[in-house]
């Protein structure tokens, strides 16, 4: 089993092999584990989770997120989005989607 990284801060980053922003939520070796985040209510037939408020402080269009928490190997990941933010009522609704996958 790969070493979990002490120092590990969740952030925003850009997906490059989706060209979809993410919100990275662990670090286990060289893989990332994050939750996508969209402008498309669906995505492959299934039903994404509307945010109350676009993390993108810049885009006022509406936004989603992906229903599971998803891994790709951290090379497939860009900069990070340090001006953005989950709005309170969001930050709670990621905070079960963690804790659900930690189960």
């Amino acid at each position: 089993m790969a070493k979990k990284s002490k120092n590990f801060r969740r952030s925003f980053r850009k997906n490059k092999r989706i060209n979809h922003p993410t919100y990275v939520i662990d670090r286990n070796g060289n893989v990332y584990k994050y939750i996508g985040i969209t402008h498309s209510r669906k995505t492959k037939d299934e039903n994404n989770i509307p945010l109350r408020k676009n993390p993108n402080p810049k885009d006022n269009r509406s936004a989603y997120l992906r229903p599971r928490v998803e891994k790709d190997e951290m090379k497939n990941f860009g900069r990070r989005y340090d001006d953005w933010r989950f709005g309170d009522e969001d930050s709670k609704l990621v905070r079960r989607m963690i804790d659900e996958d930690k189960k």
